[in-house]
């Protein structure tokens, strides 16, 4: 007699692994075989006595399927399967390779050991309030519409099956379209020519320096002192 098929086969994944676990058959067995199989091309086949198995050394971001066999003696059952991904490994190296007054472009390499992974990019501005984001199978993006002078966050990530990897991230200014600013200050003091003290002036400047310094990270900007 044709041995029990196996009942509730689950699949658990992390980036290199997948276990799998099932409820043996109510008629008597030996043994399971256990056929790993990706795009429908055979990778490992394990035999065990006990209703669970691990395979390592996988593909990350790839779509495994797992398929379970019943073995009693010299026979076999139809076999119950279940697919599943396996996690992404984050990209690496992000890097801006090309930028324009309002264009950015960005590059990363694919992950360790994957297969073909979708990425989410995503663009932001947190002095603008500008958030960018998208799906693309290549391993680069071009942004436009920017705002010229500009420094811009980026992250990149790996998705399979709806899960997300960690980041890359990298930051770039778009090309600054400069514009000259003069500024010029009134001073009054009752002290005798205090305002005309180099010392003064040094304060000043120091001072007009530390309120642009809270816009790093944000927007293109120079100060400079005329001689």
């Amino acid at each position: 007699m044709t041995p029990g098929l196996i009942s509730n086969l689950n699949l658990t994944s992390k980036a290199d692994s997948i276990e799998a676990i099932w409820t043996p058959p109510n008629s008597s067995y030996t043994s399971f075989t256990i056929t790993l199989s990706l795009n429908g091309k055979h990778e490992q086949t394990k035999t065990e006595i006990n209703n669970k198995v691990s395979f390592a050394n996988l593909k990350n971001a790839a779509n495994y399927t797992v398929e379970v066999r019943t073995v009693s003696g010299n026979l076999i059952s139809s076999s119950v399967s279940a697919s599943i991904f396996t996690l992404p490994s984050p990209p690496t190296d992000a890097k801006a390779t090309q930028f324009t007054k309002d264009s950015i472009t960005f590059l990363w390499n694919a992950p360790a050991n994957s297969l073909t992974p979708t990425y989410y990019v995503t663009l932001n501005s947190s002095f603008w309030g500008q958030r960018w984001s998208s799906l693309t199978s290549e391993k680069n993006y071009t942004f436009n519409g920017l705002k010229s002078g500009t420094y811009y966050s980026f992250e990149v990530r790996a998705v399979a099956d709806g899960r997300q990897s960690d980041p890359a991230n990298t930051l770039k200014c778009t090309e600054p379209d400069k514009r000259e600013i003069s500024l010029s200050m009134l001073c009054t003091s009752s002290s005798p020519l205090l305002c005309d003290d180099a010392n003064t002036r040094d304060a000043v400047f120091e001072q007009l320096k530390e309120f642009f310094e809270k816009l790093n990270d944000s927007i293109f900007w120079e100060l400079k002192r005329p001689k």
